[in-house]
């Protein structure tokens, strides 16, 4: 019989590689991996602001999220200084500020390790209930407007050309994609939240052979990895999150060899 706490993270696992699949795939396409990471980092300036604020954390993450997703996609990309340096900026000083907002408080509730990883076997029904919503609303906009955001990622000129409001389809990407980390950062943690909308999507690049096969690919690859993390945690005793990532790890490497033998 399985434990009630494994079957949460299960299903947790099940549901949120449904959420990262066409994210991620969208982030690979446009070499957006970074972006996700400068999210996840910065994050922790907005929890240490709600926790000295003593304001609801949960909202004031996904706030915090968004708003920094829509401003990164807004930066234009034609600059003095390269995107990528500026979603350093982001990153490294957003993390350094939340750090030390947390060590002005006299008992921060949050450690750096509880950041990282989060606790994705002290799940509640609520957390895998509001994963499930976000992860319907994303599929069914992704459905809807499929067309409109393959065309944009993948040719932003030809995209205008064909009347696509290239803006919204980006502003919309980095709402989702940023309410998805502010609702569950503090569920899976920044690590296995960057990994787990990377390594799939970068695995089912190797393995698919159009857009649409490559987001379905990246949904089981993440589904596996949440599964095979979660055996090999509980068989080894080891530390779940990780597990998590290592196995996504291995069946990039997988997909890798499988590419180059194919080819």
């Amino acid at each position: 019989m399985i434990e009630d706490f494994i079957l949460k993270a299960l299903i947790m696992g099940l549901v949120f590689s449904c959420l990262a699949g066409p994210l991620g795939s969208v982030m690979v396409w446009r070499r957006l991996a970074f972006f996700g990471d400068t999210i996840s980092h910065s994050a922790l300036l907005g929890l240490g602001l709600s926790l000295i604020w003593q304001l609801p954390s949960q909202l004031i993450l996904s706030l915090f999220c968004v708003g920094l997703a829509i401003i990164l996609t807004l930066i234009p990309f034609r600059s003095k200084v390269s995107i990528d340096s500026i979603l350093a900026i982001f990153s490294h000083g957003s993390l350094a500020l939340g750090l030390v907002v947390l060590a002005l408080m006299d008992r921060p509730p949050l450690s750096l390790t509880g950041f990282l990883f989060g606790d994705i076997l002290a799940l509640t029904w609520e957390d895998i209930i509001i994963t499930a919503l976000t992860a319907l609303g994303v599929g069914a906009l992704t459905t809807l407007f499929w067309r409109s955001l393959l065309t944009t990622f993948i040719s932003e000129e030809l995209a205008k050309s064909e009347g696509v409001p290239t803006l919204a389809i980006k502003v919309g990407f980095a709402i989702a994609l940023g309410l998805t980390i502010g609702l569950l950062l503090q569920t899976v943690g920044a690590l296995l939240m960057t990994a787990m909308l990377i390594i799939p999507a970068s695995c089912a690049r190797y393995l698919s052979r159009s857009p649409a096969q490559m987001v379905i690919i990246a949904i089981g690859v993440g589904a596996l990895s949440f599964v095979t993390g979660l055996w090999s945690s509980y068989i080894l005793d080891t530390p779940t999150a990780p597990m998590i990532v290592v196995s996504a790890l291995g069946f990039f490497i997988l997909s890798r060899l499988a590419y180059f033998v194919k080819r």
